[in-house]
């Protein structure tokens, strides 16, 4: 999935339904942090450039890359994939810090990969920039823990407690985009960093992708439900003047 896709294709290919096409707009819109898991070979990284859209554009964004795209070719065909650059905490931690002294409205981050992470959620919780990010994880609860141990890592004096209110403040939603077995990709799961309470980050989920039958022929089928709407989330937003997609709604 190293190609440019957009939510329309994604779409077609059953990647996601108009429900959540309109719930990623609405949160991406409204200037929330969104954080993308995605287990290896999920192209989340190329979902993240599809949400992209989303974006106003003349926004001032600033994009940083920690892959390469190369070519392979099998027999006749040649693909294009994503391989992930040779870099190290430190130098990441810099591109990401010389990305928020140009302030810009948005950073766009492909990968966080290590230690770099504690100081990419400390410039996102104190400056006004949107962050928009992938990790590759196999949940949102599995994203938090790789997240809270590549912090603790880093910064050996803290404890998990604040390491989990860090996080709490970087992040809004995270979106789980998974290859399931079929070798379609699909959105499994969007969830709310509601908070954090009790030494512990808050996570709700919002919408889940839920298998309806799986055949070796046909593949998996399923649809997408609601698991507990952000009612309010979206009177937030509604008192800000932005209006509920009526697909949200139903």
């Amino acid at each position: 999935m190293a190609m440019s896709i957009n939510t329309n294709q994604l779409l077609t290919f059953g990647a996601l339904d108009q429900k959540v096409i309109d719930f990623l707009r609405l949160a991406i819109e409204s200037r929330n942090h969104i954080l993308i898991s995605g287990n290896i070979g999920s192209g989340r990284v190329s979902f993240m450039q599809a949400l992209e859209s989303f974006l106003l554009p003349n926004m001032k964004k600033i994009k940083i890359s920690h892959f390469k795209t190369i070519q392979v070719k099998k027999g006749q065909k040649v693909r294009k994939i994503n391989v992930e650059k040779q870099t190290t905490d430190l130098t990441r931690t810099k591109k990401f810090l010389n990305a928020v002294y140009k302030n810009p409205e948005v950073i766009m981050l492909d990968n966080i990969l290590g230690t770099e992470s504690f100081e990419i959620m400390r410039q996102t919780s104190q400056n006004s920039f949107q962050l928009m990010a992938s990790i590759q994880a196999d949940s949102s609860v599995d994203a938090l823990e790789r997240l809270e141990a590549f912090a603790l890592l880093e910064s050996s004096q803290f404890t998990s407690a604040p390491i989990r209110k860090l996080i709490s403040n970087s992040f809004d939603f995270i979106i789980q985009f998974s290859r399931l077995d079929d070798g379609k990709r699909r959105v499994m799961e969007i969830s709310q960093v509601f908070g954090y309470r009790n030494q512990n980050i808050e996570l709700k989920n919002i919408i889940e992708f839920r298998v309806v039958s799986a055949d070796p022929f046909r593949g998996i089928e399923g649809r997408w439900e609601w698991i507990e709407r952000p009612i309010e989330w979206f009177k937030e937003l509604e008192g800000r003047g932005i209006k509920i997609p009526d697909t949200l709604s139903i």
